[in-house]
């Protein structure tokens, strides 16, 4: 088997946790807020409080996985994650939450982020379409939590089992990596060119890099797309908590109606993964947003139209739009990984990226406003006002034709 193929596997068993560790959360929300007494506004200020995680990120997390490599970059952060869902059992009150919360985004992001090496071994004719078929383990790792939700929904047990569960699951990621991925050959390469002499060694903080020519238009187009991604991601924070809260579904519903979701979600990457390597990553992404949009406009509306509860007539219509929401979400989020680390050269992928995510950082403001308005104007209107950011983050790329299928990932480029 190629190298390639066994990197994406180890890929996927960390998308796998990375799922579980950023939906665990969406998913606990409302049965967190029952069990302490939460409303929605503090739901909403956990939420936001806890995302200050992506600043430490976007200032941290990319020279660190440049400057020491994308292998115990990436093994060290998911250690540290299942070390933090152990800390989280122990939580007593929503600042213990945000506090670890802060640290375990951190941590989450900077494995997600090391996890380039992917991109970088897969062939470029293959690459999404590899990153796509990783992504499927992503797929168990969110039926891990939707099918423990029901579960543990049925037999009472709370919110702390699932947590124990990604603590073990995270470690066990960390150990496998260590021990049986390889550091990324391009990245190796580029080190070994320096030593000698061929190219010029970089910074440990190569920010200035950021706003060279050659860079500096990708970067910014990088920030739009952060920006408004996090906009676009808000029904996607509060999914279940629309579920539970403004339609009146039981734990036990929603947590079948996510797996129904996960599983029919599970088709966007494979569509779009080699709809993107067949007609590029801007074809791909810009039909994934405009579908989504319009879908999230019918599904948030769910208790506008046709009213709450669960009856026949409230489920025959939300299905269908949420249903292919989650396809196009989940295509998105598979081509445009892809696209943003094809804009970057070798010597500041990791870095380039991280520092544009200070702009999804607006996602801590953004959860607590959406909290705050959710009170005043309704759930679902609420959500889908910053859904719509979805159709804006497009744009650009698209006017810009900045267009990178076939992009070859080398040392030096």
């Amino acid at each position: 088997m190629e190298y390639y193929k066994k990197a994406a596997i180890i890929a996927g068993l960390g998308g796998w946790s990375d799922t579980m560790d950023l939906f665990i959360w969406i998913y606990c929300m409302p049965v967190l807020g029952r069990e302490f007494g939460w409303s929605a506004a503090v739901l909403g200020l956990i939420t936001g409080l806890r995302r200050l995680g992506t600043f430490i990120h976007g200032v941290v997390s990319g020279p660190l996985v440049d400057y020491f490599g994308r292998k115990w970059t990436y093994s060290i952060g998911n250690f540290f994650t299942g070390l933090l869902y152990l800390a989280y059992v122990f939580a007593r009150n929503q600042w213990d939450f945000i506090f670890i919360g802060i640290l375990q985004l951190w941590t989450v992001w900077l494995t997600g982020l090391a996890g380039i090496f992917v991109f970088e071994e897969a062939p470029p004719e293959r690459r999404n379409w590899i990153y796509g078929l990783s992504r499927i383990f992503s797929i168990i790792g969110s039926l891990n939590v939707t099918l423990g939700i029901s579960i543990t929904g049925i037999l009472g047990v709370g919110w702390r089992p699932l947590f124990i569960y990604n603590a073990i699951y995270n470690i066990f990621v960390a150990v496998v990596s260590a021990v049986f991925l390889r550091e990324s050959s391009v990245w190796l390469e580029r080190k070994k060119l320096i030593k000698e002499g061929k190219i010029v060694k970089e910074s440990k903080l190569p920010i200035r890099t950021l706003w060279s020519p050659k860079v500096r238009k990708m970067f910014l187009l990088a920030c739009w797309v952060n920006f408004f991604l996090a906009l676009s991601r808000v029904p996607d924070w509060f999914q279940t908590t629309y579920l539970m809260y403004a339609l009146k579904f039981d734990s036990v519903t929603m947590g079948n109606i996510m797996t129904v979701g996960t599983l029919i979600g599970a088709l966007g990457y494979l569509i779009f993964g080699r709809l993107s390597d067949k007609r590029g990553r801007l074809f791909a992404m810009g039909t994934t947003a405009v579908i989504g949009t319009v879908c999230t406009i019918f599904w948030l509306t769910t208790d506008k139209v046709v009213g709450v509860g669960i009856s026949p007539l409230v489920l025959f219509y939300f299905l269908p739009f949420f249903l292919v929401w989650k396809v196009a979400f989940t295509g998105f989020l598979v081509v445009q990984p892809t696209w943003m680390s094809e804009l970057f050269p070798t010597s500041i992928r990791a870095t380039a990226q991280s520092f544009s995510y200070l702009f999804y950082g607006i996602e801590a403001v953004l959860s607590i406003a959406a909290g705050v308005l959710a009170e005043t104007i309704g759930m679902g209107l609420a959500y889908l006002l910053f859904g719509l950011g979805w159709l804006l983050l497009i744009i650009p790329p698209i006017l810009l034709k900045v267009e990178t299928k076939g992009v070859k990932m080398t040392a030096t480029e």
